[in-house]
């Protein structure tokens, strides 16, 4: 029973190391590391295979900041119970993953699962008039408007962020643009955003 609870314990502290690196490794500005994939609701009670070689965040609910419950593996199987839940320009679907008998439930972004076939943006539960979709498999926000610049945060394909309206900086062959993301401010690399306004 010890050695069963120690079991479980290391793979979520795994999963938690994972989600920590995911900022600082691999994904280079507009790179796509993790495999497309479609969730749609008639994949409900059916299984995926998550596509994400630095983790997946396993969220409380649709949405970037929404509280983190803990980290899905890259190729692990998750079983969906629904989907179809837009928010922040992603689709979100809502899954359960069992691990030494233990089972978690919560939302990651379809994009990072098998079966993904892509959607176009804006499309989903987003209000606002303006904003810039993230074109790219996943975007590196930045502290500062440089490759070295450290990064805040990497963002999904779909991503709707907020122009700030702040000056283009060109650096290191890049067109850098200041956005937000809730109360977060930082830079990414416009070659990798499309914005909108009015009309979605």
């Amino acid at each position: 029973m010890v050695r069963h609870g120690k079991r479980t314990g290391f793979l979520i502290a795994l999963a938690a190391v994972l989600m920590l690196l995911a900022p600082a490794a691999a994904l280079a500005d507009g790179t796509v590391e993790a495999e497309s994939a479609a969730v749609t609701c008639a994949d409900a009670g059916g299984t995926r295979t998550v596509f994400a070689p630095l983790g997946l965040y396993l969220r409380g609910a649709p949405g970037l900041t929404q509280p983190i419950l803990g980290g899905l593996l890259d190729e692990e199987t998750v079983t969906v119970l629904s989907c179809g839940e837009w928010s922040d320009g992603i689709l979100w679907a809502n899954v359960s993953v069992t691990r030494e008998g233990a089972r978690s439930d919560g939302w990651a972004a379809a994009a990072y699962m098998s079966n993904y076939v892509g959607y176009s943006e804006p499309h989903d539960s987003y209000e606002g008039d303006t904003g810039c979709k993230v074109t790219a498999g996943a975007l590196r926000l930045r502290a500062e408007p440089t490759l070295d610049g450290a990064i805040l945060r990497v963002v999904p394909y779909g991503t709707i962020l907020q122009d700030a309206g702040g000056e283009r900086i060109k650096a290191d062959e890049y067109t850098w643009m200041e956005v937000t993301l809730g109360e977060m401010s930082a830079w990414a690399a416009s070659e990798y955003l499309s914005c909108f306004s009015a009309s979605k």
